[in-house]
């Protein structure tokens, strides 16, 4: 590159000190305070004499000491003598190198007041502060015109991801999906348009997600629009939904906010199926609710026995009630409605049929659950049994016959059981 005058020293590498003396008629030689009050010191060979900002030749003046300057021509009346100093020997303090350092203050770039370790600041409304990028793609932190702060993965199809002692802790997919624990947030493979969290355990080597929480967003009548999935990372069930509540659209109508609140369980052996619902209108509803109604399936004489001959079903929600045997056994602990009806002849033959029937439980009479007939009665009568009955889990329940009895067929006898509470 061409110069008008000297050419300047090389000073890419070099820190510069600049001393100013305004000079009197005749003067040669300057040292000492300059105007600034800054006492002249250099090294020799590295220095730079202007005069009036003329750059002068290294033959237009000598040095001596590295703390004075001769010039070969005197200078003239308020000539102003600028001696620039180029400094080799750089504290370290004084400057970063290109390979480590440190700062040992406050940095800011771009900012008036330096309040943080890194300050970055700038006035324009949406601004990008940090970039990090290799061939793969890249990351911006900054602030956008709302003042909202963000950081954003700009590789496309890529997660931002967030890890603890370099191990990953949690994921963004590009879907907006949140995985906690897991890599795979969208397991289920819902795809765009489906909000996720999904929760995993750290322990062990399964990080299938333990707890899902999925928004579908759909507006047709029966569709599911959000759900809460407890799932099984054990080794025994990976995978499996252990239990669930979703609410379902009840009507197409987009801006109508009814909605079913469904409740699901994984069965012990079994499959994830529905176990209640609560309805738009607030009606509760359970599929599974042990129940049963059975009918006498055809007269017979029973003389101190249980009546075992309820053949003809009309449901067994459950298959808790066996009709080869009679019994009922209770799936759990709870509180049972029981309801009897039972059509007794009392002169199906030369016998008067006038047995006492009663409601065991285990075995053992359940008080207040008895039928004592008229004794000698050659007639028909019908017998009730009902009320609410305690049960534990694996109690049985049948009727028995104290005595000679003689329920008749389906149209006069039958039985039925729910739990309720």
């Amino acid at each position: 590159m061409p110069y008008i005058g000297t050419q300047p020293k090389d000073v890419r590498s070099f820190g510069r000190a600049k001393f100013d003396f305004t000079a009197t008629q005749g003067q040669t030689a300057f040292t000492g305070a300059d105007d600034d009050s800054k006492t002249l010191g250099f090294t020799d060979g590295q220095i730079e004499v202007y005069v009036n900002g003329i750059l002068m030749d290294e033959s237009d003046f000598t040095t001596s000491n590295g703390n004075t300057v001769t010039l070969a021509s005197a200078a003239n009346l308020n000539d102003i003598i600028s001696i620039v100093a180029l400094q080799t020997d750089i504290p370290n303090s004084d400057y970063v190198p290109a390979s480590g350092g440190t700062f040992t203050g406050n940095v800011g770039i771009g900012a008036t007041t330096i309040d943080e370790k890194l300050h970055l600041e700038n006035n324009d409304t949406t601004t990008t502060f940090i970039k990090t990028q290799n061939s793969a793609g890249s990351m911006i932190v900054g602030n956008n015109s709302a003042g909202n702060s963000y950081v954003s993965s700009q590789a496309g199809g890529k997660p931002l991801i967030f890890e603890t002692e370099n191990n990953e802790k949690m994921r963004i997919n590009h879907y907006g999906q949140v995985g906690i624990n897991t890599t795979t947030p969208d397991a289920n493979s819902f795809g765009a348009g489906h909000g996720i969290l999904a929760v995993a355990s750290d322990t062990g080597s399964a990080k299938t997600a333990m707890i899902n929480i999925i928004g579908d967003g759909n507006d047709t009548s029966g569709t599911r629009v959000a759900s809460l999935f407890f799932n099984d990372a054990s080794a025994v069930g990976a995978g499996a939904t252990l239990a669930g509540v979703e609410a379902y659209r009840a009507t197409n109508n987009a801006t109508d906010p009814g909605a079913d609140m469904v409740f699901s369980t994984n069965s012990n052996g079994g499959a994830y199926t529905e176990k209640m619902r609560i309805s738009s209108e607030g009606y509760t509803t359970k599929p599974n609710q042990p129940a049963f109604y059975v009918r006498h399936t055809a007269a017979a004489a029973y003389s101190s026995a249980y009546i075992t001959n309820w053949a003809t079903v009309t449901y067994n929600i459950g298959n808790h009630f066996n009709t080869s045997t009679g019994t009922f056994t209770s799936p759990c602990a709870g509180i049972y409605q029981l309801n009897a009806m039972i059509g007794n002849n009392y002169g199906y033959s030369s016998s008067t049929a006038y047995g006492n029937y009663k409601v065991r439980v285990n075995g053992i009479d359940y008080n207040g659950f008895n039928w004592d007939p008229y004794a000698n009665q050659n007639t028909w009568a019908t017998s009730i049994l009902a009320g609410m009955v305690k049960l534990n889990a694996n109690d049985t329940v049948r009727i028995y016959v104290a005595g000679l009895g003689y329920p008749d067929n389906a149209d006069w006898t039958s039985w039925s059981m729910c739990l309720l509470a």
